[in-house]
């Protein structure tokens, strides 16, 4: 079971849009919750992260989990 809204290695990551990642982001979320404000927080840290882990090659990269209650 993944649990997480989007994950993959991180070089993929790097070389996915920043649509393709924000559209998963946004699929994933229960729509009755999500805001424009949570949408722009994704996007922000996409562009971050990939600012970031250019250099990085290997590894995986999460966002956001559902937990089980």
């Amino acid at each position: 079971m993944n649990r997480s809204y989007y994950n993959d290695t991180i070089s993929n990551f790097l070389i996915e849009s920043k649509e393709s990642v924000l559209g998963k982001l946004n699929s994933s979320h229960r729509l009755e919750n999500l805001n424009i404000k949570q949408t722009y927080a994704w996007e922000e840290q996409i562009i971050m992260l990939k600012t970031v882990l250019y250099s990085i090659k290997s590894g995986k990269i999460y966002f956001e989990f559902s937990i089980p209650r």
